[in-house]
């Protein structure tokens, strides 16, 4: 807000082409000054961390950079939206807050879910749940009945596959092979025996 005061008083003033500034009075505590500066001497320009803010190593940052980044960086903002504005802002403007303390309304906030949307979002996972379990339980029973008459995958009788297969089909398998079948037992006399 005061910002935008000192913006008005400036073009009241008659003075032209240029912006508010901050200039910092203090670090502790943080205190800063509204001001003014022609844009010429602002635009397309960047201002650089001074080299001796930075370790002899170059990979490293004094105490004395800190001290001048942690004001601009220390605390959290509550970001939340409300009608499609960022309410920490109208926050700010409208009731001339400047130091961060304002309250959200009731029911706004990152953290804050209105009641009526907190019971849809338990109906909604209580109902995946239900759907997820049903259908793992379905899947559970399928397996179940169909291998209560059926071979288990990587079911082999004397290395022949009968996976899938009923016992009636294994059977049908089985005497199929079985005619082709023939034994031969050998004593220990050498005779040789055929079934």
């Amino acid at each position: 807000m005061l910002r935008v005061k000192k913006g008005v008083t400036i073009a009241a003033e008659g003075v032209t082409a240029s912006m508010v500034c901050l200039k910092r009075i203090s670090n502790n505590p943080y205190q800063v000054e509204y001001t003014y500066s022609a844009i010429k001497d602002i635009a397309n320009e960047a201002k650089s961390v001074p080299r001796d803010w930075i370790n002899d190593a170059g990979n490293d940052v004094k105490p004395e950079l800190i001290e001048y980044l942690k004001p601009l960086i220390q605390g959290e903002t509550a970001v939340a939206y409300k009608n499609g504005l960022l309410t920490i802002w109208m926050c700010h403007i409208f009731t001339n807050v400047t130091d961060f303390s304002c309250r959200l309304p009731p029911g706004v906030g990152s953290n804050s879910i209105s009641p009526r949307r907190s019971i849809y979002m338990k109906k909604k996972v209580l109902i995946t749940c239900a759907v997820v379990l049903g259908v793992l339980l379905a899947v559970y029973l399928g397996f179940a009945f169909y291998f209560s008459s059926h071979y288990l995958f990587n079911t082999k009788i004397n290395s022949v596959k009968y996976a899938g297969k009923t016992a009636k089909e294994a059977l049908e398998k089985n005497t199929a092979l079985s005619r082709d079948y023939l034994l031969t037992i050998t004593d220990r006399k050498g005779n040789s025996f055929f079934t």
